[in-house]
């Protein structure tokens, strides 16, 4: 199974709920912690790990190795950076914890901070109060909080694409919140990125994006476009999926990496386009990716197909093509006494007008009208019958009688 990338796990804030020490305290706590969840890349769905091995061997037929456990790189544990302490925690909590009971100068009141200042070490809850802080302290007037509205997600991506374009800038995801007013899901710059080779010292930035995607498919974004603590650097940021569509197409024609690392420096020579410092690994990688989707595709493509055929098999379809009334009728008309003569009228009509569409017939409102005439007559005969057994029912079984015996 190919790599996952960035976009494929995320961590998403969950609540559990935690017993009272106190008896008399019925109150419910509840307990925040953040768990790592991946989605599907046929269905786009988030879900833990375990769960997405059920849904992808149940649903898609494949098997899910446990290499994934391995594939995003390991946060590196937070280390205390005052002289002389070199404390090394486990987790970011643990790591706030102990900032807030050994060193609490250099941190705010906050346990459940998150981020903070690359220039003054101070923690934050949100990336929109570290902007805020950037801007008056530290006098930073391009640090500012920015907000849009789109209608939907086709018109927020294109947006999107073209504001990192614009400002040198590529945002990865790292947190999703699920609720029942709206979905959020909270972009960092790439910078911020463990484990990867542009990741910066401190990994915090002041440039983010965060989506609020409500139920009616509308979007509101916060973001900030200023980075700090590092410059802009066009070889650092990871490739978009435009770029990576456009290597992908050279791939398809059954180009060599060699041959479409030279025909893109040949064509992409300005230094700020990111397909212009491209990389033959970073080519490989993308190979690797199109052949996994491929044979994703081609799995898909194999289950629609059975489920087609399975779907058919319990509702059939029928033909379009009208059928003949006189073909239906064709069967009844051989019953007819071989010693009648057909009437020519009749054998001149049927051969010269054309078939009538036995759907046309079921369809016409006065054949409607006279099936229901028809079936009152067919009650009232059946009553009739029942009333004349009644009555004369003992004198016409004797009849039957006699006439047997003559």
């Amino acid at each position: 199974m190919s790599q996952d990338t960035s976009e494929d796990i995320i961590d998403v804030e969950s609540f559990e709920p935690v017993e009272s020490s106190s008896p008399s305290n019925s109150a419910v706590l509840q307990k925040s912690r953040l768990r790592r969840v991946r989605r599907c890349r046929i269905c786009k769905r988030f879900m833990d790990y375990e769960v997405l091995k059920i849904h992808m061997r149940k649903y898609h037929d494949m098997e899910i190795t446990e290499e994934v456990k391995v594939l995003r790189p390991k946060k590196k544990r937070p280390r205390c950076e005052v002289d002389g302490c070199g404390y090394v925690a486990r987790t970011e909590s643990a790591y706030l914890k102990h900032m807030k009971d050994k060193h609490p100068v250099n941190i705010e009141n906050k346990s459940d901070s998150l981020i903070r200042c690359p220039l003054c070490q101070t923690w934050f809850t949100l990336h929109e109060d570290l902007v805020e802080h950037c801007r008056t302290v530290h006098d930073d007037p391009d640090c500012v909080v920015e907000m849009r509205t789109f209608q939907n997600a086709k018109e927020c991506e294109k947006w999107k694409d073209s504001l990192a374009e614009s400002h040198c800038t590529a945002w990865l995801i790292c947190e999703g919140y699920w609720s029942t007013a709206h979905n959020t899901l909270y972009y960092q710059c790439s910078r911020c990125e463990p484990g990867t080779s542009s990741v910066i010292n401190p990994p915090y930035c002041t440039s983010f994006l965060k989506e609020f995607i409500y139920e009616d498919g509308a979007i509101l974004v916060k973001y900030c476009t200023r980075h700090l603590n590092h410059n802009l650097s066009t070889p650092d940021l990871p490739l978009s999926n435009t770029d990576k569509n456009i290597v992908a197409g050279y791939l398809r024609m059954g180009l060599d990496v060699d041959v479409i690392w030279d025909r893109l420096r040949e064509e992409y020579t300005d230094p700020r386009s990111r397909l212009h410092w491209i990389s033959t690994a970073e080519i490989c990688d993308i190979s690797a990716n199109l052949q996994y989707e491929d044979k994703l595709n081609e799995k898909i493509a194999t289950s629609s197909e059975n489920s087609s055929v399975d779907q058919a098999l319990i509702n059939p379809t029928f033909d379009d093509n009208p059928i003949s009334a006189t073909a239906l009728l064709e069967e009844s008309s051989k019953c007819v006494d071989d010693r009648a003569e057909p009437n020519d009228d009749v054998v001149d009509a049927s051969t010269t007008n054309p078939a009538v569409s036995a759907e046309s017939l079921l369809g016409c409102s006065s054949c409607a009208v006279l099936a229901e005439k028809v079936a009152e007559l067919e009650a009232l005969v059946k009553k009739l019958s029942e009333k004349v057994m009644e009555v004369h029912g003992p004198q016409v079984l004797d009849n039957c009688v006699k006439v047997e015996e003559t």
